[in-house]
């Protein structure tokens, strides 16, 4: 199996060295301080995705 690239998404702050904080969709169910790692460089002119973190209250919680 391979992983899933999603984004991109707008770098919040940088928490250490290697790790950094990440707007993420409210909805998406991972962490949001992720390891350097695991992000990607993006180039050129390219509309990120913005999202607030409460897009989704007061929906349905997704059943896990």
């Amino acid at each position: 199996m391979d992983y899933i690239r999603l984004g991109p998404f707008k770098i919040v702050k940088r928490i250490l060295l290697v790790t950094y904080k990440l707007n993420l969709l409210a909805k998406i169910k991972i962490y949001p301080i992720q390891h350097v790692v695991i992000l990607e460089l993006v180039y050129g002119n390219v509309k990120l995705l913005v999202y607030k973190a409460d897009i989704y209250r007061g929906q349905k919680e997704d059943k896990w």
